[in-house]
């Protein structure tokens, strides 16, 4: 099946399906998947990034919903 088919069949950009055909290649992943093969490890697997530790960002986040109310405007 085409990236394309796959795309549409789930609602999602081609580009997107690429990218992720792309990331299982370099990951060494096949189909079928082994049933060892957890969601957690498999998100590792495809996402993790090397030299960066799980659950740190670069940068801080901002506060979000201190954010999202001063978008309201004035209360």
């Amino acid at each position: 099946m085409s990236a394309r088919e796959i795309g549409r069949r789930l609602g999602v950009a081609r580009s997107t399906i690429q990218d992720n055909l792309n990331r299982a290649a370099a990951a060494g992943l096949k189909w079928p998947l082994g049933d060892d093969v957890t969601k957690e490890a498999l998100e590792l697997r495809l996402f993790g990034r090397a030299g960066i530790a799980t659950g740190q960002r670069r940068r801080v986040e901002p506060d979000w919903a201190a954010l999202a109310g001063e978008l309201k405007g004035p209360a």
